[in-house]
């Protein structure tokens, strides 16, 4: 504590703020300060330390060496900081979740209110986007990413392995009483993602080039509608089709599931599930994804 006592708190947060967001203007947003405010916070805590913390540049701000090695520590710390003022003031925390835009709109967003009636003090902020998002330097807390493998240098959790099946309008079921009557229907396809039905269709001794030509489309989201529509048979998989399914705007004509290795992932900076609100986010989606996985596995 003795070192901490030498150090500018106001120049430890503008420094622990640009190595995250990366730019002076980032990080003066999260502050709520201007950009040269946060130049000078950190000017003063490189007087301090006699070497500089960050090289400026076109681009950004990129750690020095010494920046690079003292980052980890102050995200650490400012997390935990955070843990206690969750303690003090519990109207105050929120986390940021990263989240496959399928995934977000067709399954969590629908279930985060029972989330948010457990956790009242707990904000949730959704960031829909396919992009890999690198947590090191984005204000984001968990990422649910869709993937084979984890990711290096990152704590990662599989929560599902997805598994594949047709769907289609119940008013195309009575067409459907073989699997070979596949090639009498339209299949939906999402465009350049043909894995899933190909593995789908081998698995029953079909090849998609047998099939007759459907609906193209690329989005997931949108061949799903197609099928609620009656426009073909479309693939797809648990958490996509979950709540259609139970509504019974879909069916399922074939009880064959096949998986690819795709699973959802959970994914965050080391260290992150120590703190409350991640901690208790994971725990409420393990226990959620558990508890649909049943009916999803017998339907």
């Amino acid at each position: 504590m003795d070192q901490l006592n030498r150090l500018p708190l106001s120049g430890l947060r503008a420094a622990e703020a640009i190595g995250r967001l990366g730019t002076l203007r980032a990080a003066a947003d999260a502050l709520g300060i201007t950009p040269g405010a946060v130049s000078q916070r950190l000017q003063a805590l490189e007087t301090v330390t006699g070497r500089p913390l960050f090289i400026r540049g076109p681009q950004g701000m990129t750690p020095t060496e010494l920046g690079a090695e003292m980052l980890p520590h102050l995200q650490a710390g400012f997390a935990r900081l955070s843990d206690a003022a969750t303690v003090l003031r519990p109207d105050t925390c929120s986390l940021t979740i990263s989240a496959a835009p399928l995934l977000a709109s067709r399954w969590l967003i629908w279930r985060l209110s029972d989330f948010e009636a457990e956790n009242p003090e707990i904000r949730i902020r959704i960031e829909p986007t396919d992009r890999i998002v690198d947590l090191r330097v984005e204000d984001v807390d968990l990422c649910l990413r869709i993937g084979r493998k984890p990711w290096p240098g990152l704590d990662c959790e599989q929560l599902h392995l997805y598994s594949y099946f047709p769907v289609c309008a119940p008013s195309l079921l009575p067409r459907l009483s073989s699997t070979a009557d596949l090639a009498q229907v339209p299949l939906i396809r999402e465009r350049d993602h043909l894995e899933s039905w190909e593995a789908w269709l081998a698995a029953e001794g079909l090849a998609l080039g047998d099939m007759q030509t459907g609906p193209d489309h690329g989005d997931a989201g949108l061949c799903l509608d197609a099928a609620m529509t009656g426009r073909g048979v479309a693939i797809a998989w648990d958490t996509i089709a979950a709540d259609p399914l139970a509504r019974g705007t879909l069916v399922r004509p074939f009880p064959r599931r096949v998986t690819t290795g795709l699973a959802i992932w959970l994914v965050g900076m080391p260290g992150t599930l120590s703190r409350t609100a991640p901690r208790r986010f994971a725990a409420w989606l393990r226990a959620r994804l558990a508890s649909e996985r049943a009916s999803w596995e017998t339907a």
